[in-house]
């Protein structure tokens, strides 16, 4: 039997990448094509289930500062903070747009913990910044000092 619950993730429910943060870049998320809404799989077999989210999402405010190489080869930084945070990515707005699929490396300014990353969603510019979804290239699991397990 297959459970399948609506997932409402803010700044995500419009995406098409989403599924590189919900379920990691192994996976497709599946979509309920009548909202474009992610939704989250549970089998249920013999009362065993599995999920296929690779770890809880949080609503925070972390400040990060985001680097990338120019096309002229000219490294950028520029300061920004979070909205969401989980294990694998997380939603930062910044003040510059970036491409998708543009590599990153995020600095973490509370611990100074630093991490590969790619752009994988490009959402709305907002007054304080672009709306971008991240996804940490081999994270530590203590990147953002807390245990999102």
């Amino acid at each position: 039997m297959t459970v399948t619950i609506f997932a409402v993730y803010y700044g995500f429910h419009r995406c098409q990448r989403a599924d590189a943060l919900l379920y990691g870049p192994s996976h497709t998320a599946d979509l309920n094509w009548g909202t474009g809404m992610p939704q989250q799989t549970t089998d249920i077999q013999n009362g065993k289930y599995r999920q296929r989210r690779r770890g809880v999402r949080v609503n925070s405010r972390v400040p990060v500062a985001i680097e990338w190489t120019q096309p002229d080869s000219t490294t950028r930084r520029q300061e920004a903070h979070t909205r969401v945070i989980g294990p694998y990515g997380c939603l930062v707005v910044l003040p510059q747009d970036l491409a998708l699929e543009q590599r990153i490396q995020i600095t973490n300014l509370v611990n100074q913990n630093k991490v590969a990353a790619v752009v994988v969603w490009k959402g709305n510019y907002r007054p304080e910044g672009w709306e971008l979804g991240i996804e940490l290239q081999n994270p530590r699991m203590d990147f953002w000092g807390l245990e999102l397990v």
